[in-house]
């Protein structure tokens, strides 16, 4: 029996009867497969589209979860229900089911199963490529790839577009790309068994292990015998088709009536306000009628962009005969506008027109009586188009040509403007129009790969799926109306502007209804009224070529895109073939001390998936001859199957070559892995013994081959590219260090206690700073730590050269940003379970000494220790939610508590928030916190100690002097804790054997204060900077410092005084750096009063300073945190995507556009208050300063309230992380 290949317009109807099926998929390299029985499919439109759905642990789910899975629909016969049961009651997981049930195979459509293993290498060539031919192209790689059940009926090649998984279930919106019969099977419409031929009736789904027959019935009787006898039957009789027929002509209908209701109403409101405007102008003007061309023209923008938005999402607001011409023309328009809607379309159009005349003449025909009365015009005479001035258009302006009242003359003549020259302004005007319709609601283009995965639908023909009708932009309503405006203020003296054979057909018909007669209709000059149709139609008609054939190709549409990126890859893949023996492409990547990696490409598939992808990617050490491998794996491999190679001679890679300094990691992305490498780095400091510490600058992702590149959906492709920019972009403003040959992530006395006991610097790294680590995995696990580089979010800073007395050296500043628990000012608050903190920096301050002499200090800051967090509402403060559960605080502070005593000894917690409202309650939990943790645990009793500090109310009016009182409560445990020494020889002078641990409520500018005047107190008088989180880290490192020089006078006396002027200005200098790096990473802006820090007093510029960040960090916070916390959780690979997921971008809050839309939507709704208060008499800019000015206002009066308050409505306006939830933005805990 023949197989007949389904034309792409039926290829539902395949499903329609709801066969049962078996499924069979095959594995890209053709070396497993597997079948199962599936019945829960469900055709979701008549061009090729459906929806199955299977449970989510089923073995072939695996094969399934994923876009871009090729797979066949199998639909069996009589006889084989016991082999439908046995392939649905078994596993692929533990049985080969096609050798276990002895299942003859064979190709999709009954050809040869090709064996994918041996697959000869088809060379490309250079061509154009249609979409018919990528369209083939792609069914014929499909159909090689696949695999089919010979003794089935059908064969349904289809592919999966997407994956949702919901309650255990995989939900696939899936298309068919081609389809099989049996010529027995289908009579060129629907899928059944043919009269006449001995064939067995496929099965079709009843129940539970219960099957139907569809076999071929000779009448509606026969097909109700057949009913009654459990069995299903389809009848292909003329009744049943006709009848079929009907139904789905009303159901076509429906969308088309609706569609028609919104031109009617865009028209309605167009012609209504637009008609309106002039007749305002005209009838309620004192004196004679004036042009009011201004008024005008902004009354028909206002009335095109209101139109224009509201018909958009019903029919794409048309309202226009012309428009609807020009789009129906068009091989461009969106999803190619059937020709047989443009009669209805313009009928509505008319409809609209002729009821917005009605309407307006209804609304103004007492204020047209008394203006005609006034200017003694008979209705129907030759001077009355005065009074019908806004019923239809004529030209020139009737103004100009009457304008013989009251002492005034006639400006033009009739035959001023011939109905040639009236016919060319209309049409010149109109192309204009349509051009810029065409323009604002052409879909965005896409490029590249984007283009080319999408064209895959596109190409699909009759398959395609229409696009939404909105306009690409939010803004095309304003851009629609400003282009009318414009129109009509140059071409109202002329032929009034009509632009609309609607705008003038509908009022026209209605003006001579009401007495105008041949005035209006056909018009004063007889041949007036054809001219505002052919004008617009031949504008319309031209203005959409000119889009089609100049603009578009600049666009450059998706298909076209597709064929471009195709043709590139093709000439691409032949420029490598030729080039390079065994066809294979190195990307050999050298520079000086740098890494070396080799990209090599096997052999050149006709199949873009496959083309597109190298057999294996190398790197090449660059010192030793060792290569790490990285061969095509499997996309969701995370081992990779890296491997090691020894290389004797490096020098005969060939290849293009790109220097980098470090791996970063592998980010798993929804098209597979990425090799993220560092491209570009800046050397920052030479520290401790001269080794380098570097900046990144520029990091880039190199995809790693995979089996199989999943194909993507349009909104897949926009994530990754937006995935891939979160990772990129400005990536030198995560400020990540990195050395190769010193131990970054640990303090000296930590590296001086490893004694090299431990190996790599990768192996011993700090995990609490190892940024990369999570990313560095499937180099870790195999124990390659030569390849990882350990890199940190930290401020490195080395000073000049400085002397005191007999002492020379330098001090080197690393603080240290902890990723345990990092993140955004509002979005990372308080403490978790694992006692990680936010805002955990550990700043290290290290004296370099000429005579080879290191000594170190280090201090802390992190987040309060408790469960808290006081979410971005637009409230400037915004309020504290505690988590009121003190079992759980102290269970995570004990966890924090020892982590920090096994790392640093004692610790001393200096508390600097407010004795008073929600800081009083915050500070109050904290203290009860610790003295509950000591309570139960001896060692915390003996090693933890908390000082609060009013710092706010200590210091304030600038009494810095009042610092004093802190450095009484600490000074003991400070001089106690002593410092780390290490002498010229290497011997371990002495260690720290405490840390200082400062907080506030955000760690910054206070914390930054005291820090500073704990390292230099001794030193250096304490010029405070910041307001409070910075203080106390500057006062503590001020005083260290003097202990590490040794100069033990100046601790002595005043704390605000010393004696080193030069050791003062370096050390206020690169506090005051720090500062703003560590404010710039949690909160978004450098840190405040650091004027005072650097210059030791407050000045005008450092006021405004002030003022200028504390506004740019209330915007930051509210509207971009989310995106900077996004970008952190990527980078620090706490984020997994899927394509099995929604994606995550979906559910952002407004955008700019769109509340840019709205505000001008509220100066419209204030400029028409105005226009009716003033009756049209007030300028026209005049009434527009007021409309912008009130809106101002009240969008100002709504910003104060919500600075001051916060509500629900600046929750929705706040941009929250899209990525992972934040604790930090929970409101549910207590207050």
């Amino acid at each position: 029996m023949d197989w007949l290949v389904v034309n792409k317009g039926m290829l539902s109807r395949l499903l329609y009867p709801n066969p049962v099926c078996l499924l069979s998929v095959r594995s890209n390299d053709g070396t497993s497969c597997n079948l199962m029985t599936i019945s829960w499919i469900t055709a979701i439109n008549n061009k090729g589209t459906f929806i199955c759905s299977m449970n989510a642990t089923r073995h072939t789910a695996k094969f399934m979860n994923q876009a871009g899975v090729i797979f066949v629909l199998n639909v069996p016969v009589r006889g084989m229900e016991e082999l439908v049961l046995a392939i649905g009651g078994c596993s692929g997981a533990d049985v080969d089911k096609i050798d276990a049930f002895n299942v003859a195979v064979c190709a999709p459509g009954g050809g040869k199963l090709e064996d994918l293993s041996n697959k000869d290498q088809v060379p490309t060539k250079k061509q154009k490529l249609s979409k018919q031919e990528i369209a083939r192209q792609e069914i014929i790689h499909a159909t090689r790839q696949s695999i089919a059940l010979r003794d089935c009926v059908s064969h349904l090649l289809c592919r999966v577009d997407s994956v949702m998984e919901d309650e255990g279930h995989l939900l696939l919106r899936c298309s068919q790309l081609a389809g099989w019969t049996r010529q027995a099977y289908w009579n060129g419409y629907n899928f059944i068994p043919q009269d006449g031929t001995d064939v067995e009736p496929y099965l079709t789904f009843l129940g539970s292990k219960v099957f139907g027959y569809v076999v071929p019935a000779d009448s509606v009787s026969t097909v109700i015998d057949h009913l009654h006898s459990a069995h299903v039957h389809f009848q292909a009789i003329e009744d049943s088709v006709n009848f079929m027929d009907s139904n789905n002509l009303l159901v076509s209908l429906r969308p088309l009536a609706f569609e028609c209701g919104s031109e009617f109403v865009g028209t309605f409101v167009l012609v209504f306000l637009g008609t309106a405007s002039i007749a305002t102008s005209a009838f309620t003007s004192p004196g004679f009628v004036n042009l009011a061309v201004e008024h005008v023209a902004f009354g028909w923008g206002f009335a095109a962009m209101l139109a224009t938005f509201i018909a958009s999402p019903g029919s794409g607001a048309h309202l226009n005969p012309a428009v609807t011409l020009a789009i129906a023309i068009s091989p461009h328009s969106p999803s190619g506008f059937p020709k047989h809607k443009v009669p209805a379309y313009m009928l509505f159009q008319v409809l609209g027109a002729t009821f917005a005349g009605l309407a307006v003449y209804l609304m103004f025909r007492s204020a047209i009586a008394r203006f005609e009365n006034r200017l003694h015009l008979v209705r129907g005479a030759a001077n009355s188009s005065l009074s019908a001035v806004a019923f239809g258009a004529s030209f020139p302006h009737p103004l100009l040509v009457y304008a013989t009242g009251e002492g005034k003359l006639a400006i033009w003549k009739k035959d001023d403007i011939s109905v040639p020259s009236a016919v060319f302004l209309e049409a010149l005007a109109t192309l204009v129009f349509v051009l810029v319709q065409r323009v604002v609601h052409h879909p965005l283009q896409s490029t590249g790969v984007d283009a080319f995965t999408s064209s895959t639908a596109g190409a699909q023909g009759n398959n395609e799926e229409p696009p939404p009708r909105m306009p690409a932009t939010p803004l095309a309503p304003l851009y629609v109306g400003a282009a009318l405006a414009a129109l009509t203020m140059v071409m109202t003296p002329f032929t009034q502007a009509c632009l609309n054979p609607a705008r003038d057909f509908g009022p026209r018909v209605i003006a001579a209804m009401a007495g105008w007669g041949s005035i209006a209709f056909p018009g004063e000059q007889s041949n007036s009224c054809w001219v505002y149709f052919i004008g617009p139609m031949i504008g319309g008609v031209v203005g959409s070529m000119l889009f089609d054939f100049v603009i578009v190709p600049g666009l450059q549409t998706r298909d076209e895109a597709a064929a471009v990126w195709m043709r590139h890859q093709q000439i691409e893949g032949e420029a490598i073939l030729e080039q390079l023996e065994k066809s294979q492409m190195t990307l050999h990547i050298t520079g000086a001390g740098g890494f070396k990696a080799l990209e090599t490409r096997g052999r050149h598939d006709c199949d873009y998936r496959d083309s597109l992808q190298d057999d294996f990617l190398v790197i090449l050490h660059p010192v030793h001859p060792l290569s790490l491998q990285i061969p095509r794996s499997s996309s969701t491999d995370t081992s990779l199957g890296l491997t090691i190679k020894h290389l004797k001679n490096n020098q005969h890679v060939h290849g293009r070559r790109m220097a980098f300094d470090a791996i970063y990691g592998i980010f798993w992305l929804l098209r597979g892995p990425y090799l993220a490498v560092v491209t570009h780095s800046k050397l920052v400091v030479k520290g401790v013994d001269d080794a380098e510490i570097r900046l990144v600058q520029k990091l880039e992702l190199l995809l790693i081959p995979t089996q199989n590149l999943p194909t993507l959906t349009p909104q897949q492709e926009q994530d990754e590219r937006t995935y891939i920019d979160m990772i990129t972009t400005d990536i030198e403003a995560q400020k990540l260090h990195f050395s190769r040959d010193f131990d970054l992530s640990h303090t000296l006395q930590r590296i001086a206690a490893f004694d090299g006991k431990v190996g790599s610097i990768a192996e011993r790294a700090d995990d609490r700073f190892f940024w990369n680590k999570s990313l560095c995995l499937a180099f870790i696990e195999q124990k390659l730590f030569e390849w990882v580089t350990p890199m940190m979010q930290a401020h490195v800073e080395l000073t000049e050269q400085l002397k005191l007395k007999d002492k020379s050296f330098r001090i080197l500043y690393i603080s240290r940003r902890s990723c345990k628990r990092q993140g955004m000012r509002f979005t990372m608050r308080g403490v978790d379970d694992d006692g990680n903190v936010a805002n955990f920096v550990e700043t290290e301050q290290i004296c370099l000494f000429d005579d080879g002499r290191q000594t170190s200090f280090v201090q802390i800051r992190g987040s309060i220790p408790v469960f808290w967090s006081s979410p971005a509402t637009m409230k400037y403060a915004p309020k504290v939610y505690q988590g009121g559960d003190m079992e759980r605080d102290v269970a995570a502070f004990q966890k924090h508590a020892y982590e920090l005593m096994s790392l640093y000894g004692r610790v001393l917690l200096v508390n600097l928030i407010d004795k008073k409202k929600e800081q009083l309650k915050l500070g109050e939990a904290m203290a009860k916190t610790i003295a509950d943790a000591a309570t139960k645990d001896s060692h915390i009793l003996a090693a933890v100690r908390l000082v609060w500090f009013d710092f706010h109310h200590e210091c304030r009016n600038m009494k810095w002097e009042n610092l004093e009182k802190l450095i009484k409560q600490v000074d003991d445990d400070f001089l106690d804790h002593g410092y780390f020494c290490k002498g010229a020889d290497g011997v371990v002078v002495s260690n720290q054997s405490g840390v200082v641990r400062t907080n506030c409520m955000d760690n910054l500018d206070r914390t930054n204060v005291v820090q500073v005047r704990t390292i230099e107190y001794y030193a250096c008088p304490l010029l405070l900077s910041l307001i409070a989180d910075a203080f106390c880290q500057s006062l503590f490192g001020r005083r260290s410092l003097m202990l590490q020089l040794n100069e033990t006078e100046a601790l002595q006396g005043n704390v605000l005084s010393s004696p080193f002027e030069e050791l003062e200005c370096t050390f206020k200098r690169v506090w005051g750096n720090n500062a703003d790096a560590i404010s710039l990473f949690y909160a978004g802006t450098g840190a405040l009063k650091t004027d005072f820090t650097r210059t030791g007093k407050r000045t005008k510029k450092g006021a405004l300073m002030d003022g200028y960040n504390s506004c740019l960090r209330y915007i930051i916070n509210n509207f971009r945190d989310g995106y900077r916390q996004d970008v952190l959780d990527l980078l620090l690979g706490r984020y997994s995507t899927s394509r099995s997921r929604m994606s995550p971008f979906g559910t952002q809050g407004e955008s700019l556009e769109s509340a840019l839309a709205k505000v001008m939507g509220l100066v419209l709704v204030f400029f028409l208050v105005e226009t009716y208060r003033t009756s049209g008499q007030s300028f026209i800019f005049e009434r527009v300063f007021r409309s912008v000015l009130l809106t101002l206002l009240i969008c100002a009066g709504v910003f104060t309230v919500l600075v001051k308050k916060g509500n629900s409505l600046g929750k929705k306006l706040v941009r929250l992380p899209s990525l992972c939830p934040q604790d930090g933005c929970m409101t549910t805990w207590k207050r």
